[in-house]
Formats: C-alpha cells, structure tokens, sequence
C-alpha cells in the first residue's frame, strides 16, 4: 500500500514538472514526451522480440511492431511540430496528421490482436501490411494527399474530431472484447489492460476539442497517453520477460531439489506400488505363469465378490467368471505369456460371485520375472458395462423407431435388401397406412395420434410372427417383411390383424389400416424395390377404396364424441342447422344446395372438439390468451372436414363463419361478398342461436333483443340481405 502512495505522488511530481515545462516551452515538453514513449516502444519492441523466445507468444511480437509502428509516426509528428521549425512551410496541420496516422495504426493494430487472440495469425505478413500501410499513409500525409486535420486559426477539422470519436470507439471495443473474454486473463493483467486503454481513450477524447497546439487540453491528451504507455510498458515486462525467468529459475532450483528427494524415494517405491494395485479405481490382478494369483485390488474384490482367498488360480477364476467363454479368456492367457513384448487387450463378460454380468475390457502385459525365472503379468481392466449398455442403446434408437419400438425405415431397407435371397423365398412385404389418421391429429391433436400409432404398432406385434420384421416407415406407414410365406398365409395374417383393429377405438374412431402386400417367389425375375411397389400400389388402391368410407365415418365419430361431451353443443349445431335452412328458404336456395347449407350449418363448430374443456366450458369471461384459443376452431373444423371427401366442400363455409361483412372478422379478415355466401347465412344463423341459448357464462336473451342486435349490426357484422331474409322468413319463438 505504501508503495502504490509513493508511485502515485511521484506521478504526480512529475506530472506538474512536465507541466511547468510546457508553460516555459511547450515544443521541449512534446519532444521530451513523444521520444520517452518512442523508448517505451523500443523497450516494448525488444521484449516482445525476447518473448519469442521465451513464451513462443506470436501476438506479443505484433504487438511490440504495432507499438513501435505508431510511436515511430508519433515521433515524426513531434519533429514536425510547429515549433520545432525543422521543415519550412510546415504548420499544424501536418503533424495532426501523423497523430491520427500513428492512433488508427494502434487502434487498428491492437483490434485486430484481441479479436484474434485464440486464433493462429501469419505474423509476419501481417506486419509486413501494417508497416505498408503505415509508411503509404504517411508519404500521403506529406505530400499533402491526406486530409487536413488541422487549419490554423480554425482548430480541427471534421475529419480530425470523426477520427478521434471512431479511434475511441475502437479502443472502447476492445475494452468490451477483453471483458468479455477476461477468463483468458489474469487478474491483474486484466485490470492493468482496461487501464491503458481508458487512458488512451481519455487522451483521444480531449483531443477532439482543443483548438489551440499548446493549450492545457493537448498537454492533458499526451500525459494520458503516456501514462498508459508506462502501464502498458510495466505489465508487458512483468509478465512476458520477469515472471517467466522467475519461474525458469525456480524450476531450476525445483529440479535440484527433486534429484535430492529422489534418491530418498526410490526406497518406498516398492510399497507405493503395492498400495497402488491394491488402491487403484480398477479391477487389477497380478498373476504368474503357472497359474497362481499373487494379489487382486480392492476393486477387483468389490465389483465381483471374489476375494484373493476365492480365485487362487487363474483357471479358478476363468471357470467362475467366464463359464461357456473360458476357453477363449484361457487362450487370451497363453498368448500372453507366450509373447511377453507385447500388450494384449480383451473384451469379455465376467459373472460376479452374485451373478450378475460385467463386460471388462482387459490390458494384459508381463511385466517382470519371479527368482526361479517364471513370468509376472499384470492384466488392468475397465469396467464397460454402462458403455457398452449406452452404445446397445445407441444402436437400438438406430434401427428402431422412437414412437412405436418398431424398426425404422434403415433397418426395414437394410434387411429387406439381405433378406431378397431365395433362402427366404416365398418372401411376402405388406405395406399398411392407417386410414384418417390426419384427421385424428387435427381434431384431437397428436397426442392422441400417438396413441392410435402405438395401439397400431401393438397390434401388429401380436398380429404377425416372430420371423417377421415390422417397421414404422414413418408418418402413419407400416412395412412388414414376411419370410417363408404363402398367399394363403399371409390372408390370414391380414384377416387376423383387420378383425383385432376393428376392436380398437381412438376417441370413437375405429382404427383401420389400408393393407397391400405382394409375395416373391423363386424364379420370379423383378427385383426387390418392383415387389415393394407392386404392394405399395396395393395399398393405395385399398386406401381409396376404403378410405372415404373411414373418414367419413371418423367425421361423424368426431361430431358425436362432441355433441356426446357437450350437450349445449349438440342443440347449438342442430338449431343452426334448422335456421340455416331456414334462412337458405328465404333466399331461394333449393335441393342440393339446401341440403349442403343444412350440413355445413351442423358440422361449422367441429373443430370445437380440439379445444380444451377448462375454456369451452368456462363460466366466466374468457380472457384474451383463452379466446385465441377459441379462435382457432374454425380452421381445425376446416381441416377436418376437408380431410373426407363426403364433408370437403362445408370446409370453406364451416372456415369462414366467423367472418364479418365490414371485414373485422377472423381467420382471415374477408369482407362484404368475398365471404362465402354459406358462411355468411351461418354467421347469422350462430350468432342467433348463440344469443338466445343459455350458456354456463351467460343469461340468455330474449327473441324480441336477439332480432334487435341481428338489425343493429347487419351491414356491419351480417350481410344486410341475409339478415332480411332470416328476420323475414324464419318462425322465432324462444
């Protein structure tokens, strides 16, 4: 503490005696400071140059050619100062010049080191461009080519006050970089680099205002940029040049005194290794060539039970541990001793004393003789059971789907590809997709859809033999490879598997799979993939065929598990219905149309049936997050409907009933007769029905109230003639 007092009262002696010096003649003062920090530079250069050597540090060596680059220009722009009178014709504005010269030169350099600091860099090209640039910059400079920085009588120029500003950014950036990156630094080395550079940035700041050469901002401006040299200077030497002969020297003396302290050691090495076998985190037995055990550590014991007093000899241990593989360890032991130069390894599974089973990776070697002239080996082993449990694992998740635990699509290829053999022939595939299941996921979400995927790949299981290889190929696709097979067989596997689905519900919905497979016999000249084809274009012929009838049915399965849940929502759709057709009376809507108006008026809210029951059936007000929610019934009832071909065309009226003629409706905001006219008879129709229909969350209104609000708001949330029609045509009591 008393030393850093004394440092910083002999800084600021000499501070005020360089001040002194400047009042009496500012151009000694600039020349005595700019040629002490061309000295700092040299020293810095020369232990740059000498950490090379001693720390292999590339970046200090740019460093130190960075430093005395930017100090040489400094230098120069202190011999052509206004008052040194060396060049004629020279003012400021020269000399301004080499300063921001030699300022970017730094800042640029110094950038460029911390950004790169963890990266390998071509040293010596680059400073090779820095000395380049620096030198083409200058010529520039003194050829009048640079822009001017200084004009007399005016101060600096814009150019000279932006440099300073980007100059500070520069080393402010670098500041940042270096917190950011301090885990890199040592303590003291990180505070001793934020201060060089917050002193240079206080020296570039107060550099931006001043007008006058030899004024009290310009002599502030070169003390703070000295100060952060003799900082910069103070570390660089401590930590590149000091500390590492310090270290050298003690090392020196380290070595020395290890030499002493060996001689002692060497008489307690023998103990130390005993304890070390005996001690040591892995299974280890010292065996001899005839057989006997010598020792086993206290790991070995405590992973297999056995003591050394259990396993006397190695052909004991081989017949307790190894069972039916005692032949292989036994040849394993010979081949040990019988080439006692070389390391052996070995992976085998060992049975503990309890019974339990280890896979040991062995490291076998002689290593010494007995008097009598038998071999010592040493076998080490690891204990890779869980490695090889987490690789079994690896490869498992490899070739099996996660969903379902069927195989995978690779695996299926892969052995489909091996088992294309006349060994396996009759050899049957059997493609499956399963029927609506888009439309389970969008009416129940996936989590349901996963559910009908494992229910499937269960069935399948049970359905199929165990020579057999099912796969999930992905999506809702299945594959079976069906070795052995005849035709006759195989029909009744799939008759087997299409009565236990028929069995099988999700939400209501029968699970269904369309089925095709096809059969390759010996002699039969296609190729494996035509067989595969040939049965996938059975299965989509099946899926047409079947399918429609399957989604049509998932639709009203969906509509009655809802209007089953919610008795509210089943009279809501049937009143809607009714007042649809209503209305479409009153508009002159006939036959078919009115038939599909009916339907797409009971089927609008469908996608009602993927909203959770803690908001449908709130007695409160929603609140904004909940009726977003709400809002997204109409397209889920679009991709439900859409999804059957008996239902698509109430897609678009059931997607659009939330429209509103002047366009403030959802979901996609269509305005005046660019809604669908069915949509545009629901809305009505649901609105009416909604306000007249008594809900947990609200009273219902009255006839005469709910005709007055449909007035209100035709032309605004109804189609004026829509609304007529339904207040003209349609009987409404309560």
């Amino acid at each position: 503490m008393k030393k850093s007092y004394g440092l910083l009262i002999l800084s600021i002696f000499f501070i005020l005696i360089f001040y002194i010096l400047s009042l009496i003649n500012y151009d000694l003062f600039h020349l005595i400071n700019e040629t002490i920090m061309l000295i700092i530079a040299i020293s810095i250069f020369i232990i740059g140059s000498l950490s090379q050597e001693l720390n292999k540090s590339s970046r200090m060596k740019m460093a130190s050619y960075i430093i005395i680059l930017s100090s040489s220009v400094i230098f120069l722009h202190a011999l052509t100062y206004k008052g040194m009178n060396l060049i004629d014709g020279i003012d400021s504005n020269l000399p301004t010049q080499l300063w921001i010269i030699a300022n970017y030169i730094l800042s640029l350099g110094l950038l460029f080191i911390v950004i790169n600091i963890n990266k390998e860099v071509k040293t010596n090209l680059l400073i090779f461009i820095f000395i380049g640039l620096s030198a083409f910059f200058v010529i520039l400079a003194f050829v009048g080519l640079f822009p001017n920085c200084y004009i007399e009588g005016s101060g600096l120029t814009q150019f000279k006050k932006v440099s300073e500003v980007i100059i500070i950014f520069i080393y402010a950036f670098i500041v940042f970089l270096i917190y950011l990156r301090k885990k890199l630094f040592e303590t003291e080395v990180f505070i001793n680099l934020i201060l060089v550079f917050c002193f240079l940035i206080l020296g570039e700041f107060v550099f931006i205002f001043y007008v006058d050469v030899y004024g009290i901002l310009n002599f502030s401006g070169h003390i703070f940029r000295l100060i952060a040299f003799l900082i910069l200077f103070n570390f660089i030497y401590k930590w590149s040049v000091k500390k590492p002969i310090d270290s050298l020297l003690l090392e020196l003396e380290e070595d020395e005194t290890e030499i002493l302290n060996a001689q002692k050691d060497t008489k307690r090495v023998s103990e130390i290794f005993k304890n070390s076998i005996m001690n040591a985190p892995v299974p280890i037995m010292i065996h001899v060539e005839d057989g006997t055990v010598l020792n086993i550590s206290d790991t070995f014991t405590r992973l297999t039970n056995y003591t050394k007093e259990n396993i006397k000899t190695a052909s004991e241990w081989t017949e307790k541990a190894y069972g039916k593989n005692k032949d292989e360890v036994i040849d394993f032991i010979t081949m040990l001793y019988k080439y006692p130069e070389a390391r052996h390894e070995g992976e085998f599974e060992v049975t503990t004393k309890d019974g339990r089973k280890l896979i040991w990776k062995f490291n076998s070697g002689v290593i010494g003789k007995l008097s009598d002239g038998k071999a010592v080996a040493m076998s080490v082993a690891i204990d890779i059971t869980d490695r090889i449990a987490e690789e079994n694992k690896i490869i498992y998740m490899s070739t099996h789907d996660y969903l379902t635990d069927l195989y995978n699509r690779r695996f299926f290829s892969e052995q489909y590809k091996k088992m294309d053999h006349i060994d396996f022939y009759p050899l049957g595939v059997m493609m499956l997709d399963i029927n609506g299941l888009k439309i389970i996921n969008d009416a129940f979400g996936h989590k349901s859809g996963d559910s009908a995927l494992k229910k499937v790949a269960n069935i399948l299981k049970s359905s199929f033999r165990k020579s057999d290889i099912i796969a999930r190929l992905g999506g809702d696709e299945f594959a079976v490879i069906l070795p052995n097979i005849t035709a006759p067989e195989l029909e009744l596997l799939k008759d087997s598997l299409k009565n236990k689905l028929s069995n099988e519900k999700i939400e209501n919905i029968v699970l269904s799979v369309a089925t095709g497979y096809e059969i390759k016999n010996s002699g039969v000249i296609m190729d494996a993939d035509e067989i595969l084809k040939f049965a996938e274009n059975h299965m989509y012929r099946h899926k047409v065929t079947e399918g429609k009838s399957v989604r049509n049915h998932a639709i009203n399965a969906i509509l009655k598990t809802l209007t089953d849940k919610y008795d509210n929502e089943r009279i809501h759709s049937q009143r809607v219905s009714n007042l649809c057709k209503c209305i479409g009376e009153g508009l002159g809507i006939k036959n078919e149309d009115l038939k599909e108006l009916e339907l797409a008026g009971l089927y609008h809210d469908i996608g009602k049936i993927s909203i959770p029951d803690a908001i449908l059936n709130k007695p409160g007000r929603l609140t904004k997050e909940e009726f977003d929610v709400i809002k997204t019934h109409p397209e889920i009832s679009y991709q439900i409907l859409r999804a059957a071909d008996e239902y698509s065309d109430l897609a678009i009226h059931a997607l659009h009933h939330h429209e509103r003629w002047d366009g403030n409706g959802y979901p996609s905001g269509l305005k005046g007769e660019n809604i669908p006219l069915f949509s545009r008879i629901i809305c009505v129709a649901d609105s009416f029905e909604a306000m007249t229909a008594l809900r947990p969350y609200k009273d219902k209104m009255s006839v005469e109230d709910a005709i007055d609000e449909i007035i209100r708001c035709s032309g605004t949330q109804f189609d004026p003639k829509i609304a007529d029609a339904f207040i003209k045509t349609c009987k409404l009591d309560s």
